[in-house]
C-alpha cells in the first residue's frame, strides 16, 4: 500500500510539475507576442509616418524629399523632447525655404478654417500649410528619444 501511495505522489509531482511547466512556457510565448506585437507596431507606425512625410513632400515638384526627410530627422532622433534647441530645425528650413515676399503668409492656431478662407478669399495671401514644410508636416507630430535612433509619433492631430 505505501509503495501505492508514493507511486500516486510521485504521479501527482510530475503532473504539478509538467502543468507549471507548460504554464510558464505559454506565459512566456505571450509575453514573447506582446512585446514583438508592440515592437511591430511601433515600426509600422514610423513607416506610415515616413510614407505621409515622402507623398506630401513629393506634391512639390522639385523637392528632393529624401534630403528633407534625413534633415527632419537629424533635427529631432536621438533628442531629449524636452531639450531640442531651436536651431536644430535650420538646415531643414535652409533645405525647403519658403521664398514668398514678406508679410504674406498666415499662420493658424485653432483658426484653421477661418485663415484658409481668408486666404483663398484674398489671393495676396498664403496660409502656411500651402509652403513645402507646411504641407508636409500639417498635422504630424512627432518626439525624439534621448539615447535612441527612433522617434514616437502622436499620428495627424488637426
Amino acid at each position: 500500500m505505501e509503495s501505492g501511495e508514493i507511486r500516486g505522489s510521485e504521479r501527482k509531482r510530475r503532473r504539478r510539475g509538467f502543468i507549471l511547466a507548460a504554464a510558464a512556457v505559454v506565459l512566456f510565448v505571450v509575453i514573447l507576442a506582446v512585446v514583438l506585437g508592440v515592437s511591430l507596431s511601433g515600426q509600422r507606425e514610423r513607416e506610415e509616418f515616413k510614407d505621409t512625410f515622402m507623398e506630401r513632400c513629393q506634391k512639390f515638384n522639385g523637392s528632393n524629399c529624401q534630403h528633407i526627410w534625413e534633415l527632419f530627422q537629424q533635427a529631432y532622433v536621438n533628442q531629449n523632447p524636452c531639450e531640442v534647441p531651436p536651431n536644430a530645425y535650420d538646415a531643414l528650413i535652409a533645405a525647403a525655404p519658403m521664398n514668398y515676399p514678406c508679410n504674406t503668409l498666415l499662420f493658424w492656431s485653432k483658426t484653421k478654417d477661418v485663415v484658409q478662407d481668408f486666404a483663398r478669399k484674398n489671393k495676396c495671401f498664403l496660409a502656411v500649410e500651402e509652403t513645402l514644410l507646411g504641407s508636409t508636416l500639417n498635422g504630424l507630430t512627432w518626439c525624439g528619444k534621448k539615447g535612441s535612433n527612433g522617434f514616437c509619433i502622436f499620428y495627424f492631430t488637426y
